[in-house]
């Protein structure tokens, strides 16, 4: 289970020590309260508490009444993954706090600077771990009604070590903005390998860069859950001089089944050439401006 960062560093051991306070303010007359630290075992097996809420107004609820609440607190959020360099390369998270428009210019120039947390607070994520009967009703929703972003290659490679089997299917919504120096220009015989699905037998005479390359659409297509998944594919300079990205580049992409809705993004000029070569039931192929303009106009119809 990955750490959300929903605290600063150097306030975790008071912010630990005021969840039972948080808890008993939020449900009242609750009785022996657990807490779990983010650093806790995700808790797989736990589907009935031992100890049955009755006293709590909230937990008393019908359990049809508990599950709106909990899908209204938890669903609907925008979460950023990174790796911690400074907590021995620990996954975690945040909820982002900005506009849709803003994101990329607020949340992720923040994500990149180093030092402690922007916006230090306990949220829902404090509030259900004060509690092992509303984390274990719960937690399902973090996975289920977010959108999860990074722009970690290696969080992606890593995908199905850092989370759980059943957590990482339960994921519907996923974007990865990813910055690429060069196309892969992957020999013949990784191509069709890796169309046909024999992804480790396609990594064998793979550099590393070519390697990661192929980890890390294995790793968004073992995605079961997927629903929704966009690809920003920022490719460093001009192709001039990075090299020609050809369709056979991205052939690979025919391994992503799941996601009914598929985008990858990319500079116009790729995308407007390489969208003919590749073709895929479930894929659309976006310029970054191309995308931004519908955007605008979708923005503009929501508001007539």
């Amino acid at each position: 289970m990955f750490q959300l960062n929903t605290v600063r560093d150097s306030e975790s051991t008071a912010v630990n020590a005021r969840q039972p306070r948080l808890a008993s303010l939020c449900l009242k007359g609750t009785a022996k309260l657990r807490i779990f630290r983010a650093q806790s075992r995700d808790m797989t097996t736990l589907e009935h508490p031992g100890v049955v809420q009755l006293n709590s107004p909230l937990l008393s609820l019908p359990r049809e009444v508990r599950d709106m609440i909990w899908k209204r607190l938890m669903g609907g959020m925008f979460i950023h993954l990174w790796l911690d360099e400074n907590d021995g390369k620990t996954l975690k998270g945040s909820f982002c706090w900005a506009e849709d428009e803003n994101c990329r210019l607020r949340c992720r120039a923040w994500l990149q600077k180093k030092g402690k947390a922007k916006w230090p607070t306990i949220g829902v994520y404090g509030f259900i771990l004060a509690c092992a009967q509303s984390y274990a009703e719960s937690i399902r929703y973090l996975y289920e009604l977010n959108t999860f972003d990074t722009r970690s290659q290696e969080i992606v490679c890593r995908l199905p070590k850092l989370f759980p089997a059943h957590r990482l299917n339960a994921i519907s919504s996923f974007t990865f903005c990813w910055t690429l120096r060069k196309p892969p220009s992957l020999s013949v015989s990784s191509r069709r390998l890796c169309i046909q699905g024999k992804l480790e037998e396609a990594l064998r005479g793979c550099d590393r860069y070519q390697r990661h390359w192929i980890q890390t659409w294995s790793s968004l297509a073992s995605m079961q859950g997927l629903e929704s998944l966009r690809v920003e594919m920022n490719t460093v300079g001009r192709e001039s001089i990075t090299g020609v990205w050809e369709g056979s580049d991205l052939e690979i992409v025919k391994i992503i089944k799941k996601p009914g809705a598929f985008v990858v993004i990319m500079d116009d000029q790729s995308a407007r050439r390489l969208r003919r070569l590749v073709q895929t039931p479930n894929m659309t192929m976006l310029g970054i401006l191309e995308e931004e303009s519908l955007a605008r106009k979708k923005l503009l119809q929501g508001m007539d």
